[in-house]
Formats: structure tokens, C-alpha cells, sequence
């Protein structure tokens, strides 16, 4: 698509016809691995080229329509050298309106030792290369090769990422040998989201890495580095003292959505987020399985709210709320679990 002149094109005019019928606001960039295959030079500077010519086609659209000028941001890199392979900083920043920095996926179940998947900063276990593998050394990096700071948005990640220890020792840096098992319902080898922490962490040893200011949990063989509220906290921290642009989230399904798990209401790390940069959380709304007042409206009857068992129908469970019975319905193949106050695989 990038490679000529008259494909960028075609997607530039179809990305505006896209975004202006469905009253989108702007277009994100998700350009993260390019410079393969001995074309590095080429690869950066055609990313370059589309962003410049997005820029103008945005600002054109804006002024003969009449509206609002659409905004363009781009997801970028936060290794070092794929950022000096991929990216011409200098200038496509000229033209984004902001930059997320996705600062996560530092170290994952490909190491032979744990790491934190996004630590604030460098540990003293990290060597080589890895001495940069933290949010405080990405965006150093970003700002060093002119980036401005104010429009560098810092990743947040929703989900931890796991290992399956080969020894005795379960700290930060001890041996590993792939990830533990996939969760339950992301059913992916290597991350867990939030809403699976939570479950785990239920009986796992938590730990704090005080030098990275992020946790991690063991129980077993299984090991997690993940983000809570004390690590957000860390991060909003640590980016308003450098005065960073602001937060962008990966993602919003692997926070607790629903509020099932974590016992804190629905989407407790975004909402945390939230009321740590100063805005109020914003009232929730999930598509979440169709819900039908149950006909049976004494089940809850001076019974606490929460979430309970059909024991008639292993495929529905009741929700008790002041007072009231409302009737829930698993997705096809699942049924409710009272242990997890959950819809699982049987």
C-alpha cells in the first residue's frame, strides 16, 4: 500500500470516505514492525511519505467540507532499535496529532528469564540491551530524536505476561522455560488479562519489584507480571513529572469489563486511570449477555446483591439487585460456575 504514490492514495481517499460516513473522529496508525528484508531505508521513509500526505489530505478534507479536521495518530514501537529502523521521528511527528508509545511487551515467555512486561524502569538483573527495555529509556529515546513531549501519549497494558518457571527460585530474572498455561478465557499461551490475574492472584504470593514499581504473582510453577492500581499510580506519576501528553490503554476487554472478577466494579484498572489523571470515571455501559427479569421475584428476596446459581438451568444464573431478580444467560457452550461467579466451559 505504501509503496506508490497512487496506493496511498487509494487508501487515503478511502480512509477518509470510511471515517467521515461511520462519524469517526480520526485515524491511528498501528505501524509497528516495518524494515524487513534489507529495506529499512524505504520502509521509514514511506511511512513518512503517508503520514505527510494523510496530513494534508485530513487538513483539505477539513477545509472544503466544513468540518472538523479528522485527527491522525500513530501506535508506535518502544524498543530501541526498532524505533531507529522504523521510524523518521522528526518528521512524522510534525504531522501526528499524537504518538502512543507501546510501552509493554518489554519481556514475555520468548526469554529464558521472568521480566515484567512493562516496567517503569531498568532492574538490577536487566544487561545488554535490556537495560532499555522500560518506559523511562523509551521515552527518552522518543524525545532524543525530537518527538515532542506533549503529544506522546504512554501505553497502559490491561494484561500481564506469564512463564512457566524451571527452578526453585520464582523472583525477577529466575530461570524460565515458555509461559504457564493459556488462561481460561483468552485461551492464548503467554498473557493473562486482568480479569484472569484477579482469579489467579486469588491464591498466588504477589510480590513488588520497588526498583521497576510493577508487580508480579507466583503460585507454582506459574509466574505473571502484570500492572494494578499501585502501578498505575506509579506510571500517571511518573508521566505528569515529565509532562508527557497523556495515556493510551491496551486494551479495553482485558480490563475486568464486567466487574466479575476483581470484586471492583466494571473496568477497575481503566477507571483507576481515570481518577489518577483527575477525570471521574465514566458510567460503564458493556454489551453483555441479554438479561430478562426472571418471573421468579422472590429468589432475591432478602438476599444480598451479587451473582448466584440457577440451580434448575446450569446454562442461566440470577443477578440479585436491590431486591430484585433479573435472569442471565451463558453464551452457548458455557455454564455458570458459583466458584468464579462466572459463565466457564464445562
Amino acid at each position: 500500500m505504501v509503496a506508490r504514490p497512487e496506493s496511498r492514495a487509494t487508501f487515503i481517499r478511502s480512509a477518509i470516505n470510511f471515517l467521515r460516513t461511520n462519524n469517526f473522529d480520526g485515524l491511528n496508525l498501528d505501524w509497528e514492525y516495518p524494515a524487513h528484508s534489507g529495506s529499512q531505508q524505504e520502509d521509514r521513509e514511506r511511512f513518512t511519505l503517508l503520514i505527510e500526505e494523510l496530513s494534508k489530505a485530513f487538513a483539505d478534507d477539513a477545509r472544503d467540507n466544513r468540518k472538523t479536521r479528522l485527527l491522525l495518530s500513530a501506535n508506535v514501537a518502544a524498543i530501541r532499535p526498532t524505533i531507529d529502523r522504523a521510524y523518521e521521528v522528526n518528521k512524522i511527528s510534525l504531522h501526528l496529532d499524537f504518538i502512543n508509545i507501546m510501552t509493554y511487551d518489554y519481556h514475555g515467555h520468548w526469554e529464558a528469564y521472568t521480566g515484567h512486561n512493562s516496567p517503569l524502569y531498568r532492574s538490577s538483573v536487566d544487561s545488554g540491551s535490556h537495560i532499555h527495555h522500560n518506559i523511562n529509556s523509551s521515552v527518552a529515546h522518543w524525545l532524543a530524536l525530537g518527538a515532542p513531549v506533549e503529544k506522546l501519549l504512554l501505553g497502559f497494558p490491561t494484561y500481564g505476561r506469564t512463564y512457566r518457571l524451571s527452578s526453585a527460585a520464582d523472583s525477577l530474572g529466575a530461570p524460565a522455560n515458555g509461559p504457564a498455561d493459556a488462561g481460561p478465557y483468552t485461551r492464548t499461551s503467554g498473557f493473562w488479562a486482568y480479569y484472569e490475574i484477579c482469579h489467579f492472584i486469588g491464591s498466588a504470593t504477589i510480590e513488588w519489584i520497588s526498583e521497576q514499581e510493577v508487580p508480579y504473582a507466583t503460585y507454582g510453577s506459574s509466574w505473571v507480571g502484570f500492572d494494578d492500581k499501585r502501578s498505575y499510580s506509579s506510571k500517571v506519576q511518573w508521566m505528569n513529572a515529565n509532562n508527557l501528553g497523556g495515556a493510551h490503554v491496551w486494551t479495553l476487554d482485558m480490563d475486568d469489563f464486567g466487574g466479575y472478577f476483581c470484586s471492583d466494579g466494571p473496568y477497575p484498572l481503566i477507571n483507576h486511570l481515570r481518577m489518577s489523571m483527575g477525570f471521574p470515571p465514566k458510567p460503564t455501559t458493556t454489551r453483555a449477555p441479554t438479561t430478562t427479569r426472571d418471573p421468579m421475584a422472590d429468589f432475591c428476596h432478602d438476599r444480598p446483591d451479587g451473582l448466584y446459581e440457577n440451580p434448575e438451568d446450569k446454562n442461566t444464573y440470577f443477578q440479585c439487585f436491590q431486591g430484585k431478580t433479573y435472569l442471565h444467560r451463558c453464551q452457548p457452550g458455557l455454564i455458570y460456575w458459583d466458584s468464579c461467579k462466572c459463565c466457564n466451559w464445562p
